[in-house]
């Protein structure tokens, strides 16, 4: 991806990123109130892969051999065909700036995919934004998943193989200070017997809301 990397993604986050407000009502979603509303800053898969080919290459190669070393049966994981699956980049607004009623940062929810993340931009502090991981696979609140958590601040430019995202909770810490930012890139790897409609009806679940 070049050595300026970093700024060529954060760059795809300030000229071609869009609110999308997104509701809790998926089944992956593990917050009390499926109506509630969580807001962050996306640019999707097929328009960063365009933007920055190489990381696209990285997840079909690289990336997936070494996610396929972190999971207990490798077998299990496969590798989407499409950028728009494959990629999510997000950023999340300062906690001051959430409107009509959303939430600036990740909702409570569990992965349908084995997924690892790309620290692109770190929170200037290591105590906000951090993902908290719940030891609970029954956890169904923010509040519930922080009762028994892990807390992992990111570290910029490093990759996070978060294989048990299937089973465990989780949701990301907002950003409180300003100046401060969240920047990440999901990828995404579907389980081999995850069906094109669930993959589908996941990705029009993420997209919904753009403005």
């Amino acid at each position: 991806m070049g050595e300026d990397w970093q700024n060529i993604i954060a760059e795809c986050v300030s000229t071609m990123g869009r609110l999308v407000v997104r509701d809790a009502s998926h089944h992956t979603c593990r917050e009390d109130n499926p109506l509630s509303r969580f807001g962050l800053i996306t640019v999707d898969g097929g328009e960063l892969a365009r933007r920055v080919p190489g990381l696209w290459e990285l997840y079909k190669g690289p990336f997936a051999d070494m996610m396929r070393l972190s999971v207990a049966n490798p077998d299990e994981l496969s590798v989407y065909n499409s950028p728009d699956h494959g990629l999510e980049l997000v950023s999340q607004e300062l906690e001051e700036a959430g409107i009509d009623g959303y939430k600036p940062r990740m909702e409570a929810h569990v992965d349908q995919r084995f997924t690892a993340v790309l620290v692109v931009s770190a929170p200037s502090i290591s105590t906000e934004g951090r993902l908290v991981i719940s030891d609970d696979p029954r956890a169904k609140t923010a509040e519930e998943i922080g009762k028994t958590a892990t807390y992992i601040p990111h570290q910029s430019g490093t990759v996070f193989c978060f294989t048990a995202g299937r089973e465990l909770p989780h949701y990301t810490e907002s950003i409180t200070l300003a100046g401060s930012a969240r920047i990440v890139c999901a990828l995404n790897y579907p389980h081999v017997d995850e069906s094109p409609e669930a993959a589908q009806e996941l990705l029009q679940h993420i997209q919904k809301g753009a403005n």
